[in-house]
């Protein structure tokens, strides 16, 4: 997921939708983020009617904002538009989840989502520290290494400005044990596709079977008149 952000992040690109949810995995294990141009062709979502993310992924800084404002006479969003700190914090979101092995605050409506994320605001107490207090939380964070729980601090920072770049996030000695451990995958990615998703593929890039045939020679073309029986 992390190098997904770092690449999108790179590009000038913030995902502002990142969830469990838009996290795929393929048969081979391989992870794909999804829905990461929603933001995008929505203006920021100025274009929609819903909210572009879920409530419990989004960062403090994005929920106080509320819903989106528009220009009256452009329709554009007159909204700061999120940088990529936010999908910071959506990742430390998930982490978290992974950690519990239960979505965060689950069965709480939006407006109770909302007056979670203002107590965390409003207290002098770290995000981790804070959801620490529930029981629950505490026991699965007691189980988890200093280098864990070290990258849920930098990403649930409530100032943004504290808040990791993905980029430094990346080079942390917890992703540096588990890129040693990782199994590679081959850069190669047409050799493991099979025949049929290589030709739609091919078929999809402007590739034409009969042009290539006549040009090895290996068809010839014949007037329409000539294939009358």
């Amino acid at each position: 997921i992390l190098e997904g952000l770092v690449f999108l992040h790179q590009n000038r690109i913030v995902h502002r939708n990142l969830s469990l949810e838009n996290v795929l995995l393929t048969k081979q294990g391989a992870v794909k983020l999804s829905e990461y141009g929603v933001y995008y062709i929505t203006d920021y979502g100025a274009d929609v009617s819903f909210p572009i993310g879920l409530p419990r992924y989004l960062p403090p800084e994005v929920l106080c904002l509320g819903p989106v404002t528009v220009e009256d006479d452009t329709g554009h969003c007159l909204q700061p538009v999120s940088g990529p700190k936010a999908d910071v914090w959506s990742f430390g979101i998930i982490l978290l989840e992974l950690i519990l092995g239960r979505e965060l605050w689950s069965g709480l409506s939006v407006r109770e989502m909302l007056m979670k994320t203002i107590e965390l605001i409003k207290t002098e107490m770290s995000p981790v520290d804070y959801l620490s207090q529930d029981p629950a939380v505490s026991k699965k964070l007691k189980g988890v290494s200093k280098e864990m729980l070290d990258v849920l601090r930098l990403c649930l920072s409530v100032t943004s400005s504290k808040r990791a770049q993905s980029e430094e996030l990346i080079q942390h000695p917890l992703f540096n044990k588990m890129r040693e451990t990782a199994v590679k995958f081959s850069d190669d990615h047409l050799s493991q596709r099979s025949m049929q998703e290589v030709y739609y593929l091919w078929r999809l890039a402007g590739g034409d079977l009969d042009t290539v045939l006549r040009k090895a020679g290996m068809s010839r073309t014949r007037t329409p008149v000539n294939l009358l029986p």
